[in-house]
């Protein structure tokens, strides 16, 4: 998937900036808001996939009786975003501390990968809650890391499923002066922060 992240004083100059950058026209492109200050944009090339999982997606939440607004864009070269806010389903959709949308989450992949192959990856949101619940994770673990290296002290991190761990450990990896390492195994599996102290 071939997409552009631009920045300008305005959303119109941003996509004109990137359709350069992309050599496409408008009608090639489309394009999400990621952040309104500054104004990032993120603009990609349509491709033969997106109108028929957008499509497939109208009637499978049609069938569980909501429909909503789909939002889908490239969070990577392989990984397709997509976010859907219903029409007041969006708790029920969620569930206790996003348990529904995690098993939401595990269901549609399956249907995905049988309809459309293994090539691509997705990762399926309601009304950005996933998004939220991200920078939450990895600020608290950010700000944990901080403690660690401050007072010389373990910290374990509250449970989190794969995906969430593996997002943390992303960022933490960067940070200097701490180590991560797991304890437990399976659902019990929680990550301590270990500052490296000399």
């Amino acid at each position: 998937m071939e997409f552009v992240d631009e920045e300008a004083t305005t959303v119109e100059k941003a996509v004109k900036n990137a359709l350069a950058k992309l050599n496409a026209n408008i009608g090639d492109v489309r394009y999400v808001v990621l952040k309104r200050e500054p104004i990032i944009v993120r603009v990609y090339k349509k491709f033969k996939e997106l109108e028929d999982i957008e499509e497939f997606l109208n009637e499978f939440f049609q069938k569980i009786g909501t429909d909503g607004k789909i939002t889908i864009y490239p969070e990577s070269k392989s990984t397709l975003y997509i976010n859907i806010k219903t029409k007041g389903m969006d708790k029920v959709l969620i569930g206790k501390n996003g348990k529904t949308l995690e098993e939401l989450n595990y269901l549609l992949k399956l249907i995905f990968k049988r309809k459309f192959g293994a090539k691509l990856r997705f990762i399926f949101d309601i009304n950005g809650y996933k998004k939220k619940r991200e920078e939450y994770l990895v600020n608290k673990a950010i700000a944990t890391a901080k403690l660690a290296i401050e007072n010389k002290l373990e910290y374990t991190l509250d449970p989190l499923n794969n995906y969430e761990r593996r997002i943390v450990i992303s960022k933490l990896s960067k940070m200097e002066g701490i180590r991560i390492e797991r304890v437990g195994r399976g659902k019990n599996m929680r990550l301590v922060v270990v500052p490296n102290v000399k």
